[in-house]
C-alpha cells in the first residue's frame, strides 16, 4: 500500500510548485517530500523551509536562531540539501534514487520530531551535547528509530545502502557515519522487529 501510494503521488505531483502541509520545498523534490510528509501527520501544522546550499553533510535540519523568542506553535525549521559541487562534504542528494531521497529525508523530518519534543532549552542542550561523541551518537540512535517507527525504515535502509557503498562515497564520510550513526546490520534488525510488533 505505501509503494502504491508513492506511484500515485508520483503521478499526479510533478507540476505543484511546493507550498505543502505548511512547508516550502524545491520542486525538484516535491515528489518525495511531498511523499514522506504523510508519514509524519504530526508535523501537519509546522513549517518547513527546504533549500539547498553547500553544506559539509548530505542533509541538515534545525530550527530557525529565533526560535528561542517565539511560542513552540511558531517555531520554523529548515532542513538543508546538500547542493555542492562535488561529494567531498557529503552525498548529494540529486544522485541518489527516489527511495534513497525519502530515506533521508524521513530522518531529518524525525529530528524536527525530536525537537518538538523539547523545551527551547532542551533545544540548545541539544545542539551543545552534538559536540559531544556519546550525546550526538544516542541523538543520531534516536533519530533513527523515530524514523522507522513512523514506516520509513525501508527507506532509510536504501539510503544507508548506497552511503555504505565505498563506490559511493569517500572514507571520511563513511567514517563519520560508522561513529555516530547505526550501522546498516543494526538498521535491518530495527526494521524487522518494528515489522513483528
Amino acid at each position: 500500500m505505501k509503494k502504491l501510494s508513492f506511484i500515485l503521488i508520483l503521478l499526479i505531483l510533478p507540476t505543484i510548485l511546493a507550498v505543502s502541509n505548511n512547508s516550502i520545498i524545491p520542486e525538484k523534490y516535491s515528489n518525495e517530500i511531498s511523499y514522506t510528509l504523510q508519514f509524519y501527520p504530526e508535523l501537519e501544522n509546522t513549517t518547513i523551509i527546504f533549500k539547498e546550499k553547500e553544506i559539509k553533510h548530505t542533509m541538515e535540519s534545525r530550527p530557525r536562531l529565533n526560535f528561542i523568542f517565539l511560542p513552540e506553535q511558531k517555531h520554523i525549521y529548515q532542513i538543508i540539501m546538500n547542493n555542492g559541487t562535488t561529494e567531498k562534504n557529503g552525498i548529494l542528494i540529486e544522485n541518489l534514487n527516489s527511495t534513497q531521497k525519502i530515506g533521508v529525508i524521513a530522518h531529518e523530518l524525525a529530528h524536527i520530531i525530536d525537537y518538538k519534543t523539547k523545551t527551547d532549552f532542551g533545544i540548545i542542550f541539544l545542539g551543545i551535547g552534538y559536540l559531544f561523541t556519546d550525546s550526538r551518537t544516542k541523538t543520531e540512535h534516536r533519530i533513527d528509530e523515530i524514523t522507522i517507527n513512523h514506516s520509513l525504515g525501508e527507506e532509510l535502509i536504501s539510503f544507508e545502502i548506497y552511503a555504505s557503498n565505498p563506490n559511493n562515497t569517500n572514507e571520511n564520510y563513511r567514517k563519520t557515519k560508522d561513529k555516530y550513526y547505526y550501522s546498516l546490520e543494526n538498521l535491518i534488525k530495527l526494521q524487522n522487529e518494528f515489522e513483528n510488533k
